[in-house]
């Protein structure tokens, strides 16, 4: 064999080699990232939020605490018969002299959606009827990926179809969800709700 053939030989088996484990690679991450979804939407079923939220990057709970916790202060301040601390209670909250003790990002996230679920029954009926599909995915360098997914929910007999985005960011060594902007506009939405 000539010279420039084993050479070319030798370049297409490395280059070979390498795509190989580069394929395998974005496999693996791929089945991560999926596997962080799919374990996420099972707790989303069922209302644990405390599971859900373990598969929420830690940027993404800071950023809904940031979002909301005024919002929180405003109904704490609202519970005024001596006694009676129904938000606080129903959001998971505490007061020491008087004062709004404030939750880790993640209690805070958790006891957010376990109060709604509480004050906004249907919301519950929702979630456990939730079905979704993963459609595919684009990778954003090597800490970012977008997954395409179609859910479908029904509420008070009425059945929604709607194509999502889901991101998952890198945190450490494990694959974390950011919060979709549904989430993020939450708080207006909810100071909306509760009048305010």
């Amino acid at each position: 064999m000539k010279p420039i053939i084993r050479i070319l030989s030798l370049i297409l088996t490395v280059s070979t080699i390498y795509a190989v484990t580069v394929k395998s690679e974005e496999m693996k991450n791929t089945e991560e990232v999926y596997s962080v979804l799919n374990a996420s939407m099972e707790e989303f079923k069922q209302g644990n939020w405390s599971g859900f939220s373990e598969y929420v990057h830690p940027e993404a709970l800071n950023e809904f605490k940031n979002s909301m916790w005024e919002v929180m202060v405003y109904l704490a301040g609202q519970d005024t018969t001596p006694g009676s601390d129904t938000y606080l209670e129903m959001f998971g909250l505490n007061k020491v002299d008087g004062k709004l003790v404030e939750p880790s990002a993640k209690d805070f996230f958790d006891n957010t959606f376990k109060g709604i679920s509480q004050l906004v029954p249907m919301f519950t009926e929702a979630m456990s009827s939730t079905e979704y599909e993963i459609l595919g995915n684009v990778k954003e360098g090597d800490t970012l990926v977008h997954v395409v997914t179609r859910s479908t929910a029904t509420m008070m007999g009425t059945t929604i179809t709607k194509m999502e985005i889901a991101s998952l960011k890198k945190s450490g060594d494990s694959w974390k969800m950011l919060l979709s902007a549904e989430f993020e506009n939450f708080g207006m939405q909810f100071q909306q709700m509760m009048g305010r």
